[in-house]
């Protein structure tokens, strides 16, 4: 077995929403169930600028070969990562903008 890392595309992620979700709930210990209150967010999050997503996944390793892209495809997901450009109407970048501004970061907004 090995630990590889590969790129998500949004089919792949959206193919593997289900086992992502369960990742994501279980770092982060929140209760089962969850998954279906954030699935919808996930995929509203896809459609956005400069989204991109990589998996861990846990793959069969034969003595001197790399697994195969469809091997790697349909692999067991051990973790999961993404991330898209931030814009002022986003809560996420309003909470970081308030923290900076609470700390005496600065207080312009950058361009979206």
């Amino acid at each position: 077995m090995g630990t590889f890392l590969i790129d998500l595309a949004p089919q792949d992620m959206a193919r593997r929403l289900g086992d992502a979700l369960g990742v994501y709930v279980d770092a982060m210990s929140y209760p089962r169930g969850t998954e279906s209150q954030r699935a919808s967010m996930w995929l509203e999050h896809m459609r956005r600028r400069g989204w991109q997503a990589v998996a861990a996944v846990e793959a069969n390793v034969r003595a001197g070969a790399a697994p195969s892209a469809a091997e790697l495809t349909g692999a067991p997901l051990l973790g999961v990562a993404y991330g898209y450009c931030g814009a002022p109407d986003q809560w996420w970048q309003q909470q970081v903008v308030q923290g900076l501004q609470r700390g005496g970061g600065p207080h312009r907004r950058s361009p979206a």
